[in-house]
């Protein structure tokens, strides 16, 4: 995978986790797609030893969820 890949990844659970918060006033939602952000982190992590586990969760801006 490349950088964009990552990056779209990562713009797609953020959207997902603003949409819970703003659309369906949802803190459990969040929640979810932190541990989601996670989860996909450490598979990511699993197929490419330089990947900046970090960084991605940085992207996906739920880490106030946690």
């Amino acid at each position: 995978m490349t950088k964009r890949d990552y990056e779209m990844i990562a713009a797609c659970i953020k959207s997902h986790a603003e949409y819970e918060l703003t659309c369906n006033n949802s803190e459990t939602g969040v929640v979810v797609m932190w541990d989601f952000a996670r989860h996909m982190a450490a598979e990511l992590l699993n197929t490419n030893p330089r990947f900046d586990m970090n960084m991605f969760l940085d992207a996906c801006k739920v880490e106030t969820a946690a």
